[in-house]
Order: C-alpha cells, then sequence, then structure tokens
C-alpha cells in the first residue's frame, strides 16, 4: 500500500512539473472586474471585413497563442494558460447567436465533439461582437448580399439581435444563445473592447485547436466538422506534441562557462527564436538557429520581463519566461 501511495505522489508530482506552468508570449490586457454597464467599443470594431479574409486574420497556424482572461456569464474568470495546466488539447470558439452559418456550424458539431472526445479535450466557446444584428450597418463585416441574406435569414427563425451597446447586453445575448441551442460547454464573455475578437479574430466563427503547450495545431476560417474531428484525432494520437519531455525540451539556465542565462537547445536541433515583450511586440528573432547553446545576453533587450518562444525542427514549441536585468 505504501509503494503505491508513493507511487501516486511521484506521478503527481511529476505531472505538476510538467504541466503546472504553461508560459505564453504574453497576455493581452484584461481588467479585473467588468461593470454591466461598461460600454461596447465600436470604434475599434466596426470595419469592413472581407469574408475571405477570416482565414488570414488572428493568430497564424504554428504560432503560440497570447494568454487572456475573459467571464462568463456568472462573471468567473477563466485564463487560458492555467486551463492548459490540465495538459489537454484547447478548442477556441467564436460565437454570436446572431450568425446563421455559426448556429448551423454549433449545433452539428459541438455535441459530435463532446460525444467523440469526451475528457480528451477542453472546449470554450467565445460570445463576441454580433456578427448579423437586426441592423445591417452595425455588421462588423462586409456590407455584401451575404449580410442581408443573413438577416433575412435570423428573421425567418425569429431571432432578432441587436448589436450590444453595454456590457450587459453582451452576457443577455450569450445567455440567449445557450437557452436557445442547449449549449452545455463554457461560454465565455469578450471583453467590452472586443480583446479576443480583435486578436484571435475577427471573424464569426473561426477556432483554434491548442496544444497543451499553447500552439495553435489548426486554425480554422469556420468551424468545421470533418477537419476539426480528423485534426483532434491526429493531435491526440502525437506524443511528442501531447506531452512535454522535460529532458528533451529548450531550457533557461546559468552557462558554467559564461556565467551567463543561456538558452539550450536539445543537440542536432534547428530552431526559430522570437522574443515578446509586454507590449505583444517581437522585440529580437533568430530566424535559423543551430547551435545549442545561446548567450541570452546578447540580444541587447532594454530591462523587463518577456516571454520567449522556440519552435523546434521536430514540430514542438515551447514558451518560457525570461527577464532581463539592467
Amino acid at each position: 500500500m505504501k509503494n503505491k501511495a508513493y507511487a501516486l505522489l511521484l506521478f503527481l508530482f511529476i505531472s505538476k512539473q510538467i504541466f503546472a506552468q504553461v508560459a505564453l508570449p504574453y497576455s493581452l490586457s484584461s481588467p479585473s472586474f467588468i461593470s454591466d454597464t461598461t460600454r461596447i467599443d465600436f470604434h475599434k470594431t466596426l470595419n469592413t471585413i472581407p469574408q475571405g479574409a477570416f482565414v488570414r486574420c488572428g493568430i497564424p497556424q504554428g504560432e503560440v497563442a497570447p494568454d487572456f482572461v475573459l467571464y462568463d456569464n456568472l462573471g468567473t474568470p477563466f485564463r487560458l494558460s492555467e486551463l492548459l495546466t490540465e495538459g489537454k488539447p484547447v478548442l477556441l470558439v467564436a460565437v454570436s447567436y446572431s450568425c446563421p452559418r455559426m448556429r448551423k456550424s454549433i449545433t452539428e458539431v459541438l455535441s459530435m465533439l463532446q460525444k467523440k472526445f469526451g475528457e480528451q479535450i477542453n472546449i470554450r466557446l467565445v460570445y463576441t461582437i454580433e456578427a448579423h444584428p437586426t441592423l445591417a450597418q452595425e455588421c462588423p463585416y462586409s456590407e455584401d448580399t451575404a449580410v442581408q441574406e443573413a438577416i433575412q435569414k435570423n428573421q425567418e427563425e425569429g431571432i432578432y439581435v441587436s448589436q450590444a451597446k453595454t456590457y450587459f447586453d453582451r452576457k443577455k445575448e450569450a445567455a440567449q444563445f445557450i437557452k436557445a441551442l442547449g449549449i452545455t460547454v463554457p461560454v465565455l464573455i469578450d471583453n467590452p473592447d472586443n480583446v479576443w475578437w480583435r486578436n484571435f479574430g475577427p471573424a464569426p466563427n473561426n477556432a483554434y485547436l491548442l496544444t497543451p503547450s499553447g500552439v495553435v495545431y489548426r486554425k480554422y476560417a469556420w468551424l468545421d466538422k470533418i477537419a476539426s474531428t480528423k485534426d483532434i484525432s491526429v493531435l491526440l494520437n502525437n506524443e511528442s506534441l501531447m506531452t512535454k519531455n522535460v529532458e528533451t525540451s529548450p531550457t533557461i539556465t546559468i552557462s558554467k562557462t559564461t556565467g551567463n542565462e543561456t538558452l539550450f537547445i536539445p543537440t542536432g536541433m534547428n530552431y526559430v527564436i522570437k522574443v515578446y515583450n509586454k507590449a505583444e511586440l517581437v522585440v529580437f528573432k533568430i530566424q535559423y538557429g543551430t547551435k545549442s547553446e545561446f548567450d541570452l545576453s546578447t540580444m541587447m533587450v532594454p530591462e523587463g520581463d518577456y516571454g520567449l518562444v522556440v519552435w523546434l525542427s521536430d514540430g514542438t514549441a515551447s514558451c518560457l519566461p525570461y527577464h532581463q536585468e539592467k
């Protein structure tokens, strides 16, 4: 019995070392508290976005996603980096009740994914700016025949949704969406400044499949039933992307040779490095690195905290927090 208890404790300890902290390159600005009366910022969002551009918007495939904090209808905070510590892939899907195509995709895909993959993945819906509100001029996308057709489709189904003016309005519309479609997975509410929509979108029903390390494994312009099912299955069976081997992962330690903080890369790996500051800007980059040791003091970046993202030639990626001294 003692041996079993010891083995369990050892497993939990190792799991904690592997998954306890998932570092992401930077964090999108999020208020610690949002008042229901806070107005939605239309000036930064309402513009003409051609539908064909959805696949090119947002976080590129292969990049490490930024961290963010959003709240659900009850005001419970959600942080991406904390969910990733469970060691499961994460599927993030943009939704809004006024989008007919989104309603169809969610109805056809969501329950199927839950049934097929159960507890193997974490799914979160993000309620964003309304795609096709009753007034066409309040649509954030191109005002073409597709927009008019979407509004007509809504009217045929008796769905009349205004563009939210306040954070309370958006929460109310999200609650209406949850009830009408029988949603059973957590729904997060985008902030009044539309921070998620602006950075991960802007699109009405795009989706991101993230590895447990936060890398964008697949990105979908629209949530796709066949593609998402296939991609999730492949990812779950990819051992290198699903687990973090601390012995073969990039690490930052003090070099015994120089005495400086040094990034150590697994022997024989080529790599790409990007260093992000808190303003979400890349301040340093190595396109094709080959040396197994990189002295971080040579980057010549200002004092501060950074997210150092390393892509290895085996297809894996890691983000390491780094503090530059004076």
